[in-house]
């Protein structure tokens, strides 16, 4: 768990943004490449892990990878703000997120699995900017901060993308 380590490095004095720089580009250059895999291959993927009679849940599939792409950007806040003794204010970002989600299944009329999990997708990517808010205002981790993690991801997570399209070509 990374509470007790953000916790003793926050009670010492150690700034946390490059703990929290580092923690964050390990975790997108691991999950990106995984989200990139499933979400260009679905159909190949749940073909292969549950059979041919699940090929229909490819599209959520693709969507929920998107989503979830997302949300790992910004996935220590919950961690982070506990271990600095905070754990509150991540109850603002869950309420949010949560409100949002409701608001957007209501807005599109999510009555099926790929509209309610589109809306789902939406509020997740549209509501980001809470985390970002609270881990830059309480945690000293910067939208520019983030963008070094990202970017040190996406150096290479980039090479990735180009060899699964150039294999989505091949197959």
């Amino acid at each position: 768990s990374a509470v007790p380590f953000i916790a003793r490095n926050h009670h010492s004095n150690t700034p946390l943004y490059p703990i929290l720089i580092r923690a964050t580009s390990y975790l997108t250059v691991v999950a990106w490449p995984f989200f990139l895999m499933v979400g260009i291959y679905p159909e190949k993927i749940i073909n292969v892990l549950y059979g041919p009679q699940w090929i229909a849940a490819a599209p959520i599939a693709t969507i929920l990878c998107a989503q979830f792409a997302a949300r790992i950007c910004y996935s220590l806040t919950q961690p982070a703000l506990l271990a600095i003794g905070k754990p509150y204010f991540s109850a603002i970002s869950s309420g949010v997120g949560l409100l949002m989600r409701l608001g957007i299944i209501f807005m599109l009329d999510a009555r099926d699995v790929v509209s309610f999990a589109l809306a789902l997708c939406t509020a997740d990517i549209v509501t980001l900017i809470v985390p970002a808010w609270l881990m830059s205002r309480h945690l000293g981790f910067t939208p520019l901060m983030a963008a070094k993690a990202y970017w040190a991801s996406l150096k290479v997570n980039l090479p990735c993308l180009l060899a699964l399209l150039a294999c989505a070509r091949l197959i």
